[in-house]
């Protein structure tokens, strides 16, 4: 799977269902915050990530989910910066690419 993508195929699905089962904000935090830990690990884009938090910038609880990954909220100063440097960033090297 192309991790790009997974904001849309993995996290918005489980996302969603949270929200719309009307989870605690507290399991839906929990939830998301290992998911975004194993998707960042697994290869998941930072401009994947940004996507995905731009689209739930209206909910605290998914809000929370990034910044315990260290994925800044949107109303932060240093927040647009990395937006920018993100998507005026060299691709992400393919796995298992050793160039630098």
């Amino acid at each position: 799977m192309a991790w790009n993508s997974a904001g849309h195929t993995v996290f918005t699905p489980i996302a969603d269902i949270l929200i719309n089962s009307d989870a605690s904000p507290e399991l839906t935090t929990t939830a998301l915050t290992a998911l975004i830990h194993h998707m960042l690990h697994d290869d998941w884009s930072y401009a994947g990530a940004l996507t995905c938090l731009d689209e739930y910038a209206h909910n605290p609880a998914v809000v929370d989910a990034f910044t315990n990954n260290n994925i800044p909220h949107p109303r932060d100063p240093e927040y647009a910066e990395i937006v920018a440097a993100t998507h005026n960033a060299v691709p992400d090297p393919t796995p298992g690419d050793t160039a630098t």
